[in-house]
């Protein structure tokens, strides 16, 4: 009779094991970078849907403003408050009426869509010397805004306190734009009871009231329309460039009231800001007068508004 022993299989070597745990620490790091493409993609995707759609409100809101801008400007019934104020800008303009309506477009979306809360709290006003005698436009302050105090908010968490409120509020046109509305998330600001809207990322969604892109880049194609002789959208006909309104010190105290250096050619555009993964807003908003620049790494509303084309990019 033959016997049969079977020979027992040693264990793995020190080697095998250290190979087969360096191939599983392989596997696992391809599969949570994978994750988090595909998590940030997501995210990405996420804040752009909610910006455009929360821009597309924003814009309703600012449409109705401009309109009441210029039914003010006209006189039109329900506007007789203001006369006074549009006869007094009219001489500041120097009669010139073209540039008396772009002025008044600007003072009132300057009040209507303050940049900071100290601009929200106070009045718009703009003082011009006309042959030795100051003349003074004010646009009071908004209820929307009453109450409001900066503490220690920086400018962008201003702007995106002030950004829901104007969302949030009830228009002219009867528009409230909620979270449900945009598809956003919100937060109360930590240390504050104001509210924001947050991206895919969990921060705050703000704005910027006139800019001209990043590097100037709404004053390119596919963003300009038309020929006329300025590209500023508020004063298309140029009257409030220094070659048709030659008296410098009223043209220079005009722009500074508004917080422009000078009235320049510059097609400039409303937009919502997201900063996406980034950890900090930067240096956006820290001067928020003139044309702010959009910086790069953050979401931006106005690039979303044209066609194919991604907020991050």
């Amino acid at each position: 009779m033959t016997a049969f022993h079977r020979r027992r299989r040693a264990g793995f070597s020190l080697v095998e094991l250290l190979v087969v745990i360096a191939m599983l620490a392989v596997l696992a790091a391809l599969g949570t970078g994978a994750y988090f493409r595909v998590r940030g993609s997501a995210q990405v995707k996420a804040t752009e849907d909610t910006l455009s759609k929360a821009s597309s409100g924003f814009m309703q809101i600012w449409s109705a403003e401009l309109d009441n801008a210029r039914d003010s400007f006209a006189g039109k019934s329900g506007f007789a408050q203001y006369a006074s104020a549009v006869d007094s800008l009219k001489i500041i303009a120097g009669g010139d009426v073209d540039r008396a309506r772009a002025l008044w477009n600007y003072l009132w979306m300057k009040n209507a869509f303050p940049q900071t809360i100290a601009e929200a709290t106070a009045a718009t006003t703009m003082t011009v010397n006309v042959g030795g005698t100051n003349y003074t436009v004010t646009l009071p302050a908004r209820p929307t805004f009453a109450g409001m105090t900066a503490g220690t908010l920086t400018n962008p968490e201003q702007g995106a306190v002030i950004l829901y409120r104007i969302l949030t509020q009830k228009g002219s046109r009867g528009q409230v734009y909620n979270e449900e509305a945009i598809g956003s998330l919100s937060l109360v600001l930590p240390g504050t009871q104001y509210r924001v809207f947050t991206d895919a990322f969990g921060h705050p969604i703000t704005y910027i009231r006139w800019t001209s892109g990043q590097q100037g880049e709404l004053n390119s194609p596919s963003f300009l329309k038309g020929n006329n002789p300025s590209r500023d959208p508020f004063d298309p006909t140029g009257r409030l460039l220094s070659t048709a309104w030659t008296v410098a010190a009223q043209r220079t105290a005009a722009a500074t009231a508004l917080g422009f250096t000078d009235f320049t050619s510059t097609n400039w555009m409303p937009t919502l800001i997201a900063r996406g993964d980034s950890d900090s807003w930067g240096t956006l908003l820290s001067t928020p007068t003139g044309l702010v620049p959009v910086p790069d790494g953050v979401l931006s509303g106005y690039k979303l508004r044209r066609q194919g084309a991604r907020g991050d990019q």
